[in-house]
């Protein structure tokens, strides 16, 4: 059987959850300037195409990377610079990382098996930059700033969806900043179990007062599910998807008066 190894670092696309962890505009490394190599999953995934598709690739072991080792206080800058957010970077000790990080609910080995990976950081053995994704894919990797760029337009290109009326450039900019902050993850969770998640039953036997608040395209279908599974609770068609800015006065105004009718 033959087989085709592929050895990515790090992922680019891990900077993404890290909104959370900027505290007051500040970032928190055990290591902020211990430069260490990562990768677009795009290229990753790429490659692994071309491997499985094409011939030449068998029995081959390709280390990927992009074309530079970058430190958490580059990464930090430049990721959240391209969404028009400035943060510092502060250094934490490795000791009271581990702490908060069991606090947290992150099981102890995990924590010290982090632990060690930043003692790897820290003494450069992660700066290893591979020639893989160009010996595969006959160009040069992508950048760090390629990535942020990237995820900047797509985020800014389907923001303006999402509402009724046209955002100034200072709105969109706002918003593209906060969009920026939510990891990627806790996005496609909550966009999966949108989609997945059967949620009949639970309505069934709600036995509280329910506010809904529907984007206009979407009444239709909601007026008939409400109907069929909770036909004393009231619904609010208005705007698009985030039509708690688009029309917050009127939103505040009909949460409110449900509010005061059950106290």
């Amino acid at each position: 059987m033959t087989w085709t190894l592929l050895r990515p670092t790090g992922f680019m696309q891990n900077t993404l959850a890290w909104g959370p962890r900027v505290l007051d505009g500040t970032f928190y490394s055990p290591v902020p300037d211990a430069a260490f190599s990562i990768v677009d999953a795009r290229d990753v995934a790429e490659v692994a195409a071309v491997a499985l598709t094409e011939e030449g690739h068998e029995n081959k072991a390709y280390g990927l990377s992009g074309p530079e080792a970058v430190s958490y206080r580059e990464q930090a800058r430049r990721v959240f610079a391209a969404a028009g957010r400035e943060v510092t970077v502060e250094e934490i000790a490795v000791e009271t990382l581990k702490r908060e990080l069991v606090r947290a609910g992150v099981p102890p080995w995990n924590a010290e098996g982090l632990s060690e990976l930043f003692e790897l950081y820290a003494g450069g053995g992660a700066q290893m930059v591979t020639s893989g994704v160009k010996d595969t894919l006959a160009r040069d990797p992508r950048s760090l700033d390629d990535f942020a760029k990237d995820r900047v337009a797509t985020t800014r290109g389907f923001i303006p969806t999402m509402f009724s009326k046209t955002l100034s450039p200072q709105e969109l900019q706002w918003m593209q900043s906060e969009v920026m902050m939510t990891p990627s993850v806790v996005a496609g969770l909550l966009y999966y179990d949108g989609w997945m998640f059967d949620s009949t039953e639970t309505v069934k036997k709600l036995k509280v007062p329910q506010l809904y608040f529907i984007s206009e395209g979407k009444t239709g279908g909601a007026k008939t599910f409400i109907a069929r599974y909770s036909p004393d609770a009231e619904l609010v068609s208005m705007g698009q998807h985030a039509m708690f800015y688009d029309h917050a006065d009127v939103f505040n105004a009909r949460l409110a008066g449900f509010l005061a009718k059950h106290p």
